[in-house]
């Protein structure tokens, strides 16, 4: 090995005369021996001195230091990354089919610095005019906004900007439900839960319905409730939506089934997250859904199709019924902005008017 003038720069000489360049030096108390490359290559000792200042100043400042880069990614890479982050959480065996079925073949090999905004409209105008093989009509604009929303999620999970599915508007969508449960089919809702003959894993489906119905929590947030979650009279709920934690009442129909033995840090239902991996509840409940609420509806009629996410518009239908406040609603189901609550205050008596017909005027 030859020493160079530049410090901690070497090269060792070939029969050829090519020259191949190192690098040495300590870092964090362990000596290193790096191959830089020859000079065939255009490797140069200045080079080469370059390439070990960077090392030194990013092992000192780590992403501070001015010599940083982040890594390139491509897609695929960045979401398996954000699939570790998420596993277990809720609905992910949606979110990874969405991403193997309609964005890997397009984008996952793209390095994601490199993927445009413009190729980002090219995707949703395919998308548009592509036909779903289980429903034999396009996607609805739903769907591509969800595929969107992935896409816009990983970018962000990875620190990496530009994002180009920000900037893409989505469509408008006429999905929001009118339709909601009342006492007697909720009744027989538990009712067939419980003597239905094809029902697999009965006690953490009631439980899942029943606790969904009365915290009118979404999917994602009932099914990442843990034992540690349950207090003496409340709930603490992870909105994962919005990025919050809220509290809902624990009903006396909870306390009954919830499973015993369980750590705080295991879910209510499912047990541990390698447990819950395993349980879909879409595939468990929503057939039963159908069979009561959907003969005869359109797949794609959201207004009036019963699903899981039916529960939560229940909870905010059934609590106007009772004449609960429109801003009481809004905090029990942690809505970010009012006009999301104000769907329901059609529902809600004219509690006001005995009051008005009572002032001493």
């Amino acid at each position: 090995m030859v020493k160079t003038k530049f410090t901690g720069v070497f090269y060792r000489k070939t029969k050829t005369g090519e020259k191949i360049f190192y690098i040495k030096g300590k870092i964090e108390g362990k000596s290193y021996l790096t191959k830089v490359g020859s000079s065939l290559e255009g490797v140069t000792a200045g080079y080469a001195s370059k390439v070990r200042n960077e090392k030194h100043s990013i092992s000192r400042m780590g992403e501070k230091s001015p010599m940083y880069k982040k890594p390139e990614l491509t897609l695929n890479d960045a979401f398996s990354k954000y699939m570790i982050e998420i596993e277990g959480k809720g609905d992910t065996r949606n979110t990874k089919g969405r991403y193997e079925n309609h964005i890997m073949s397009v984008f996952g090999n793209e390095l994601m610095e490199e993927i445009t905004s413009e190729d980002i409209k090219k995707f949703v105008v395919m998308k548009k005019k592509e036909v779903s093989f289980k429903t034999g009509r396009t996607y609805a604009p739903k769907t591509i906004n969800d595929l969107l929303n992935i896409i816009s999620v990983i970018y962000n999970y990875n620190e990496i900007s530009p994002n180009p599915a920000k900037s893409i508007k989505r469509d408008t969508t006429n999905d929001a439900r009118e339709r909601y449960l009342n006492e007697e089919e909720i009744a027989l809702l538990l009712k067939t839960i419980d003597e239905h003959p094809k029902l697999r894993k009965r006690e953490l489906v009631k439980l899942f319905t029943v606790l969904a119905l009365t915290t009118g929590a979404r999917l994602t947030s009932v099914l990442t409730i843990t034992q540690g979650d349950i207090l003496e009279d409340k709930i603490r709920i992870k909105d994962h939506k919005n990025n919050s934690t809220y509290y809902a009442a624990l009903h006396p129909s909870v306390k009954e089934l919830l499973p015993t033995g369980l750590k705080s840090t295991d879910y209510v239902v499912g047990g541990s997250a390698k447990q819950m991996h395993r349980v879909s509840l879409n595939k468990m409940l929503q057939p039963i859904l159908n069979e009561l609420f959907n003969v005869g509806l359109d797949i794609e009629d959201s207004k009036r199709r019963v699903v899981i996410h039916t529960f939560r518009h229940t909870f905010g239908s059934l609590l106007a019924i009772s004449g609960v406040g429109i801003y009481t609603i809004k905090k029990l189901m942690n809505h970010s902005d009012i006009k999301m609550t104000m769907r329901y205050a059609k529902l809600s008596p004219d509690v006001g008017f005995d009051a008005v017909k009572g002032l001493n005027i």
